[in-house]
């Protein structure tokens, strides 16, 4: 098999890992959680001081509920939209990312109490489990997980592989982390409203609004989808099939090179 037909198979795997695998809940990561389930939700512009003390928190958190065989992971959350939607006849809470990538928390050894943020943007995708929702995918109730239904035209899948190919570009190159930025997340989302026709209303803020979790309800019961352009960590039951795009992701790059 010649290396370009490898390459081709690898990048389809890819594209099934991301599209197809479920990934049921993360339509809603932040809004109305219990104790056992809190996000542990900060933004990755808090004071250094806020962030450890936070993550540490949230380390002992997924710590003790790993102990219990309830495996959480942390995540970036890299745009946040918040509202509501119609599914099967009945309103759903929005409070979603628009993508997400691993991360890991690392207790530094050397200080007590000082926990080190690590982020793999490679294995940054865009949040299907939302998208899928919002272009009217039926529900397996009994599974609780977004499933194709084959009624999403070419044209649409097409505009969602450009916005694959445009977070690639950026989670694959150098210099990440100041390149993920508010203007950029707010580009993505705009080319979304613009070219795909179910997402066209909802409202875009502008990439200055200083978002709190604490206006969350307010946002949310307002009933209209809200975008709003920010980078934040949180915690949610693990997203194993993450851990494959990763891997594939760095194969593809050394066999690209």
């Amino acid at each position: 098999m010649s290396e370009f037909s490898i390459l081709s198979y690898l990048n389809y795997l890819r594209d099934v890992n991301r599209k197809l695998i479920q990934r049921g809940g993360l339509d809603n990561t932040l809004y109305r959680k219990s104790s056992k389930q809190s996000p542990y939700y900060i933004k990755l512009d808090a004071t250094e001081l806020d962030k450890n003390k936070h993550f540490l928190n949230s380390l002992r958190h997924i710590q003790r509920s790993n102990a219990l065989g309830l495996p959480l992971n942390p995540l970036i959350g890299i745009g946040l939209i918040v509202g509501k939607v119609e599914v099967s006849s009945r309103s759903k809470n929005i409070a979603a990312p628009l993508m997400f990538c691993n991360a890991e928390l690392i207790e530094d050894m050397d200080t007590p109490n000082k926990v080190d943020l690590n982020t793999f943007w490679e294995s940054c995708t865009l949040n299907y489990d939302f998208i899928t929702t919002i272009l009217g995918h039926n529900r397996d109730d009994e599974t609780n997980s977004s499933y194709y239904n084959g009624n999403v035209s070419p044209d649409t899948l097409a505009r969602f592989s450009e916005v694959e190919d445009k977070i690639d570009q950026i989670c694959l190159g150098s210099d990440i982390e100041s390149k993920i930025n508010p203007e950029w997340v707010l580009d993505i989302m705009k080319y979304i409203t613009e070219n795909v026709v179910q997402f066209n209303e909802i409202q875009l803020f502008d990439k200055s609004y200083k978002f709190e979790l604490n206006k969350l309800d307010k946002l949310v019961q307002n009933g209209r989808l809200v975008f709003i352009p920010h980078i934040y960590y949180f915690i949610s039951p693990a997203v194993g099939e993450l851990t494959t795009v990763t891997a594939m992701n760095l194969l593809i790059k050394q066999l690209q090179r």
